[in-house]
């Protein structure tokens, strides 16, 4: 972690748009590469995940949003047991390169057989693949950057670092968007692989520039301050130690871990009725692969290019005018709202499309870019095991296990041939809830912060 530098000079025209010191400015830029080529990797694969997931029509979506959480459940002990066992110079690289190479086992499955059923069984299981995939390597890039920022450099530098992922994401949607009626949607496979590759890269720079050694105690930075200050402060590139279901342990001892747990079980269970509403949508709208496949990274395109203005220009500035607490309410407020129209059957069916996608649009490009670095500034208040192992379960079993909710609440529903706007009628009320456990989640975090001063 870089010392906090006195407030100026500033350094040039960054300075100006961004709270930056001159000894940060190094590593934010790391970490915005980083986490560019990590979240461009993804939204390559992202369009094609939703286009396998409903080839064969959205009634088995249910299944594969359970066979997610029951794979996550499985791998997050593994991880665990990781990443007590091993540095951060050494775990990050084996999980990236773990996933690269189960993404190459894909392509070749995806390309090379013909047998119709398993092709089908191919494709769901590169479906659920992704979900976790998605999650693990974000929760790992925000674990790293809170264990090597500090409080106050997270409030100030998280905007900009989620500007990083942005950028990639809307890359990584214009090269699907671009290529997929080009080379096909499976080529677009080795394409993400080699952006992942890049983001390793990255997280080996950052961690080995800007990491506290190993073998420097605190107390011996505190007597050598002039040695390499650029890296004091950081938690050493050493293993954690302890249980592999330590996390576990930690989340369920911790009113705080949980209240963090529900709230991204409730934003799983809303995201996933707008899943469900996106999903019968875009099949009403087309049969054709790419067709559907250009629709979800267009909708992936417009969402990033939103989410980048609101995290570069406004995410930092409502933070600190407004604080955590708003940034945290604000979403759930807009999704309650906004399902709530959609369900009121005001919209004609004509026009359902359009207007779900620019709700759509909306909703994820808040998500990202003002709940996501606010949703992380809760994890500056913890200690770095639960940074690294609490952290990861809440991020994937939480948020899937809303998943499942909302998977089995959206199949019931259409079970009951209740169609798409009884769909959004039940997200709205979930929204509210959610919104009502941000607020004691914001109010919990300045508890943390003033204890902790």
């Amino acid at each position: 972690m870089p010392p906090t530098a006195p407030p100026s000079p500033r350094p040039g025209p960054l300075g100006r748009l961004v709270d930056v010191r001159p000894a940060e400015l190094v590593p934010l830029l790391v970490g915005v590469a980083y986490y560019f080529f990590l979240l461009s990797g993804y939204y390559v694969l992202r369009p094609i995940r939703e286009t396998f997931g409903i080839t064969w029509g959205t009634g088995n979506l249910p299944l594969l949003f359970y066979g997610t959480v029951g794979v996550m459940l499985l791998v997050n002990p593994v991880y665990s047991r990781l990443v007590a066992r091993l540095p951060r110079s050494r775990a990050i690289p084996l999980v990236h390169h773990t996933l690269v190479a189960l993404l190459v086992g894909f392509y070749a499955g995806v390309t090379l057989l013909e047998d119709p059923a398993s092709q089908v069984a191919l494709k769901y299981a590169f479906y659920i693949f992704i979900s976790v995939f998605n999650l693990f390597i974000v929760s790992i890039f925000w674990s790293l950057m809170s264990d090597l920022f500090d409080r106050d450099q997270a409030r100030r530098l998280y905007g900009p670092l989620a500007v990083g992922g942005s950028l990639g994401a809307l890359f990584g949607s214009f090269l699907t968007g671009s290529l997929v009626d080009v080379i096909g949607t499976e080529q677009l496979i080795p394409i993400s692989c080699v952006l992942l590759e890049a983001a390793v890269v990255c997280a080996l720079a950052f961690n080995r520039r800007f990491a506290a050694p190993a073998a420097a105690a605190p107390a011996d930075l505190a007597a050598d301050p002039a040695a390499e200050p650029s890296r004091a402060g950081g938690r050493p590139d050493e293993a954690l130690g302890g249980s592999a279901f330590a996390g576990m342990t930690a989340v369920l001892r911790s009113p705080y871990l949980l209240g963090i747990g529900g709230y991204l079980l409730l934003y799983g269970l809303s995201s996933t009725f707008a899943y469900f509403f996106q999903a019968g949508v875009v099949s009403a709208a087309s049969a054709d692969d790419a067709a559907r496949t250009r629709i979800f990274a267009d909708i992936d395109f417009y969402t990033n290019a939103v989410t980048l203005v609101l995290q570069g220009l406004v995410f930092a500035r409502l933070l600190r005018w407004l604080g955590p607490v708003f940034l945290l309410v604000l979403l759930p407020v807009y999704s309650a709202a906004g399902f709530w129209l959609l369900s009121s059957g005001a919209i004609p069916a004509g026009e359902l499309l359009l207007a779900f996608g620019v709700f759509q649009v909306l909703r994820r490009a808040i998500g990202y870019g003002l709940k996501k670095p606010a949703q992380e500034l809760l994890f500056t208040a913890v200690t770095p095991e639960e940074k690294y192992k609490a952290k990861n379960l809440i991020d994937l079993a939480f948020s899937r296990a809303g998943d499942m909710l909302g998977a089995r609440a959206s199949g019931m529903i259409e079970a009951a041939e209740l169609g798409l706007l009884a769909l959004a009628g039940a997200a709205a009320p979930v929204s509210l809830l959610w919104g009502l456990l941000g607020i004691g989640l914001g109010l919990g975090y300045r508890r943390r912060l003033r204890r902790s001063a």
